[in-house]
């Protein structure tokens, strides 16, 4: 697999690798994090980290998707993912993005930053017509994310939260390359 390192102004974007895994483990456990996460279980159990980083790295970029650690100052400060063709959540082989912070990130643009730069890439490598994300409603820090990007809502779903056990109403969105033009990160 081709490495793939994207940088902005503060931050580097890149593969994830087997040292990121305490770091994943201690902020994915926090429930403030994995309750604002589909598939993140709390408590987030021991070896989970360096098992989602072992199959990240076996992912094909246009067909499984690619994981990007989030590092600033060489810190790793959480995860955006574009989820491939081959995603169950992306049967429609449309492609989609989720993204997570450390909470000590909260508030700092740094996320918005980071999948601004993300999907910087996925249009001009992967050069996909839309790309879909989303958010729980209880979860407007990210729904305003995703708005500022660009993202516009087309519905709402509900959705299963594995670390609350429960089903939550989910804003659906998603992003065209021409919602794009002029959108300023």
């Amino acid at each position: 697999m081709r490495r793939i390192v994207l940088t902005t102004e503060r931050l580097v974007l890149r593969a994830l690798a087997e040292q990121d895994a305490p770091s994943v483990q201690a902020m994915v456990s926090d429930f403030d994090v994995a309750g604002k996460l589909a598939v993140v279980p709390h408590p987030y159990p021991d070896g989970a980290a360096l098992e989602f980083i072992q199959r990240s790295r076996s992912k094909v970029p246009d067909q499984d998707g690619f994981d990007f650690a989030i590092t600033c100052d060489g810190d790793l400060i959480g995860i955006v993912s574009l989820h491939g063709q081959n995603h169950p959540n992306q049967s429609d082989g449309i492609p989609g993005i989720g993204y997570w912070l450390g909470k000590p990130y909260w508030g700092r643009g740094y996320m918005t930053e980071a999948a601004n730069e993300v999907l910087t890439w996925i249009f001009a490598t992967l050069a996909p017509e839309i790309i879909r994300s989303g958010a729980f409603a209880h979860n407007s820090d990210s729904i305003n994310v995703l708005t500022k990007l660009g993202f516009r809502r087309t519905g709402q779903s509900m959705l299963y939260c594995t670390a609350r056990d429960t089903v939550l109403p989910h804003v659906d969105m998603e992003l065209r390359e021409t919602f794009r033009q002029g959108v300023a990160a």
